[in-house]
């Protein structure tokens, strides 16, 4: 399917057009080790006529799959709790809150005596 995607101050936003698929038949998944958000689904047959009585087929019923890779700086982190999805009027919007970038990739954890 056909996404825009946006890279806004505070978050990341994907738009992905899914006319007529209903929210039941798309998966969303966030892919932590290749910053990957993953969108899943199938457009199912509208119509169950003959096939002999088709002059043009443009649409096309089936599975689809979706990979877009976020442009994460290497300290910067998301966390699947911030990861939205809603859809309305057959577009799929995916909104991911941008983690908090960190100091050092090590953090000293202070012991208590």
């Amino acid at each position: 399917p056909q996404i825009d995607s946006y890279d806004n101050n505070a978050d990341y936003t994907i738009h992905c057009s899914l006319p007529g698929v209903k929210s039941k038949d798309i998966e969303v998944i966030y892919d932590k080790e290749h910053n990957q958000v993953i969108i899943k689904g199938k457009y199912l047959e509208s119509c169950k006529q003959s096939t002999e009585n088709i002059t043009i087929r443009e649409r096309w019923s089936g599975s689809f799959e979706r990979k877009i890779t976020l442009p994460l700086t290497q300290n910067q982190t998301i966390s699947s709790d911030d990861i939205k999805a809603s859809l309305k009027s057959g577009v799929l919007e995916v909104t991911i809150l941008k983690g908090k970038k960190l100091e050092n990739k090590l953090k000293r954890i202070p012991v208590a005596t």
